[in-house]
């Protein structure tokens, strides 16, 4: 239990014309990620199908984390964290709208029309991932909208990095620091290879 409250909730509820599973998962137990993973496991125990357990599990992934963190992988990464954001004092932080509540300004909608074939034929051709171009867009405007050349920001990413976490139910998210130089004389080519 957390806090008190447990961690799950399982029901199955029936109706006269079908059966519902409800299922309340804490996001201390399970990301968005392992619904992905549970729900069509849960389809297949309901075929009759017999599920394996996982030969790898999210407790295993943490024993090892822990491991890493005493073998200097922790001191190897803060280090690297270390030397990006050497130097860096960006406040990345929104400024207050300066517009009143009725003004249209407010919101902003910009249709790009570009489809998403164009866009992964773009990555290929500048050799990054689709993740890495919506980061970017976000991380120019980010920078743009406060008038700086600089942003500094966190996302998240599923934490699966190892084949082994694919197929795993279990709370993997990870929180990634980012900066984002844009300097007017950078291309946009060379911004975003760069981050």
């Amino acid at each position: 239990a957390f806090d008190g409250k447990p961690l799950f909730h399982v029901r199955l509820l029936r109706t006269e014309l079908s059966a519902y599973l409800l299922l309340e998962v804490h996001h201390i137990l399970a990301d968005g990620e392992s619904v992905m993973v549970l729900l069509p496991e849960i389809d297949r125990a309901y075929g009759g199908e017999v599920l394996e357990e996982e030969a790898y599990t999210a407790f295993d992934l943490a024993l090892d984390e822990a491991d890493a963190r005493r073998t200097g992988a922790l001191a190897k990464a803060k280090a690297y964290y270390d030397s990006v954001f050497q130097g860096v004092s960006v406040d990345s932080l929104p400024a207050p709208d300066v517009f009143d509540r009725e003004s249209s300004l407010r919101n902003l909608r910009l249709p790009l029309g570009l489809k998403p074939e164009s866009l992964q034929e773009l990555c290929k051709q500048q050799q990054i991932t689709e993740n890495a171009f919506f980061t970017g867009t976000f991380g120019l405007l980010l920078a743009r909208f406060a008038g700086m050349d600089e942003a500094v920001f966190t996302t998240i990413y599923n934490g699966r990095t190892d084949p082994r976490t694919f197929e795993m139910a279990g709370m993997l998210v990870k929180t990634l620091p980012v900066y984002a130089a844009a300097a007017p004389e950078k291309s946009v080519t060379d911004y975003l290879r760069e981050l």
